[in-house]
């Protein structure tokens, strides 16, 4: 777990650095969108950052990252989104928008 999280924070700070030497843009960054949309969804749901971990299964140092916008988006792979998504109670295919990722086709469930 402490590589993982070496590689995590080394990603962190390579994009942070990034976006510093970039100055600022007018158009945000997916992550940056992505993050603000999400710190909203858990302030509806009326959940701390630390809840949001929690729900997660993930230390609060990269909720935080997630959160702030930091996080790369490369960093989240379909399966994570589809764990955000579900933690903030969305569907995961608006994440995937936001990311500038395809949409893939939800399965439902007909009581038929």
């Amino acid at each position: 777990m402490p590589d993982s999280f070496d590689k995590l924070r080394k990603a962190v700070m390579t994009e942070l650095a990034r976006q510093r030497k970039a100055g600022p843009s007018d158009t945000p960054s997916r992550a940056k969108l992505l993050g603000d949309f999400l710190q909203a969804c858990i302030s509806n749901l009326k959940l701390s950052r630390a809840d949001f971990a929690k729900k997660l299964d993930i230390e609060r140092a990269l909720a935080d990252a997630i959160l702030d916008g930091l996080l790369p988006d490369s960093e989240i792979d379909d399966d994570f989104l589809r764990d955000i998504a579900q933690a903030v109670e969305y569907e995961p295919n608006l994440l995937r928008v936001m990311l500038g990722r395809a949409i893939t086709p939800s399965v439902r469930e007909d009581n038929v």
